[in-house]
Formats: structure tokens, sequence, C-alpha cells
């Protein structure tokens, strides 16, 4: 299952705006990085995309996890 989880990572990384997947301390994270010259309304959809992307990694995942 594990190699099936990776694959799926990677097969998903490139269409997954502002994040990526990574291993820290043994655990899977999603993470992603916001421009200091955004703007109010660019940080706010900035968040709300990261946001998004971190539901859809559990939807996404959650056969994973079971």
């Amino acid at each position: 299952r594990r190699a099936e989880l990776m694959a799926t990572m990677l097969a998903l990384n490139p269409s997954v705006p502002l994040s990526s997947f990574g291993i820290v301390g043994g655990h899977y994270v999603l993470f992603g990085a916001l421009s200091p010259d955004s703007s109010d309304d660019d940080l706010a959809l900035e968040l709300a995309t990261l946001s998004d992307n971190g539901v859809d990694a559990g939807l996404t995942f959650a056969e994973f996890l079971e």
C-alpha cells in the first residue's frame, strides 16, 4: 500500500496549486508557500487554495488512512 500511496502523491503533486507533498520526521505532509508580496486579496485566495488542497488531499488519501 505504501508504494501505491507514494505513486498517487507523485501523480497528484503537479496538479495541486501552491502545495507539495513530502515526508518530514517520518510523517507525510502537504505544505505550501505564501508570497510575502501578495496583496490582502491574493493572500486570502492563497490561504483558501491551501486549505482546499488540504481537504482534497484528506479525501483523496482517506482509503490509505483506514
